[in-house]
């Protein structure tokens, strides 16, 4: 069997977080598809794109995978720890669940002396805008690398990039895994993850339920918001001719109220967002920057024209006016 065949057959572990898409509440941490998303993948035997068909240049994933052998060479140069290509891996008890590591480090002498002497290595490329975001507290069983000794990791990854190292430490059995974090294009962070039964215990039941669901035909419940895609695919194209009478339908009749109310509502939102924005335009002017009253910030860059396969985009304004968070209490 193909090794694309082998990880269609699985849940990867970079996947696992969509089995929990529902419970999702912090949407800067949401995984980038949903449950059902997944489920119509699986079930369709498709493989998730990886990178967009036409990169474009400032695609973080795109550059965060050109780049991984580079950041491995510099978390060696950085830690002297010995460092190896990983590999792909499928769940020992055949669960139907699988992994496949960036890299094996060697980290006996430094990670948790005489407990293991390797560590799953998991690459990622991170804006620091992005970083600042993550929240700021501590947690058992998460460490940082700071001059040198494992310290208690003060600012948490996502929940996302916690559950994939566990999910490749139930594939793979190593007691570790490690998070190389480049932050900026130049800001390493290195964190460490001890192995948690608990969390591999819930990760392996979910995944069984899951492909139980894929096996007897029951989609998960879909967030209606995120998962149109992952419907049309499993409804089909529509059959020629084909007429199906809803007239009767009291919950067809709401709905169908209820998008004509949000139609109306957002074109009229635009009015209003196309006034304001020519207003605020007016008010400042040629800057690229304005200084708002609290809580918002305004930032309108000009964009250069460009030119992509099929598509001419002309210069513009990029207008962003945002509302700043407030900073999460540790």
């Amino acid at each position: 069997m193909s090794l694309d065949a082998r990880r269609i057959r699985n849940v990867g572990a970079s996947e696992v977080a969509a089995l929990f898409s529902l419970d999702w509440s912090d949407d800067e941490e949401a995984p980038r598809e949903t449950r059902l998303q997944l489920w119509t993948r699986k079930k369709l035997g498709r493989q998730r794109e990886e990178l967009p068909r036409t990169p474009e240049a400032n695609d973080r994933l795109l550059w965060g995978q050109v780049l991984e052998e580079g950041i491995s060479r510099g978390i060696h140069l950085v830690t002297g720890w010995g460092i190896r290509p990983g590999y792909f891996i499928e769940h020992p008890r055949g669960i139907r669940m699988s992994a496949t590591l960036d890299f094996v480090a060697e980290t006996a002498s430094v990670l948790f002396p005489g407990r293991q002497t390797e560590a799953a290595l998991e690459l990622k490329n991170v804006d620091r805008s992005v970083y600042r975001k993550w929240p700021e507290h501590e947690e058992p069983g998460v460490w940082e690398l700071i001059r040198g000794e494992w310290e208690p990791c003060r600012r948490q990854p996502p929940l996302r990039m916690k559950l994939q190292p566990q999910a490749q430490m139930a594939c793979s059995g190593l007691g570790a895994a490690v998070l190389g974090v480049l932050v900026g294009g130049n800001e390493l962070h290195l964190v460490a993850f001890e192995r948690h039964e608990g969390v591999i215990a819930r990760l392996e039941a979910e995944v069984a339920a899951f492909w139980q669901s894929v096996d007897e035909d029951r989609p998960p419940p879909a967030d209606y918001q995120l998962d149109l895609p992952a419907i049309l695919a499993l409804i089909g194209d529509a059959v020629p001719g084909k007429v199906v009478d809803l007239r009767d339908s009291v919950e067809v009749l709401d709905l169908a109220e209820r998008y004509d109310a949000a139609r109306t509502a957002e074109a009229a939102a635009k009015k209003v967002k196309d006034e304001v924005k020519g207003r605020l335009f007016e008010i400042a002017g040629n800057a690229e920057r304005a200084l708002m009253p609290d809580p918002f910030n305004l930032s309108m860059k000009s964009i250069p024209g460009g030119w992509t396969p099929g598509f001419e985009r002309p210069p513009h304004r990029d207008f962003r006016l945002t509302r700043r968070k407030e900073k999460r209490s540790r």
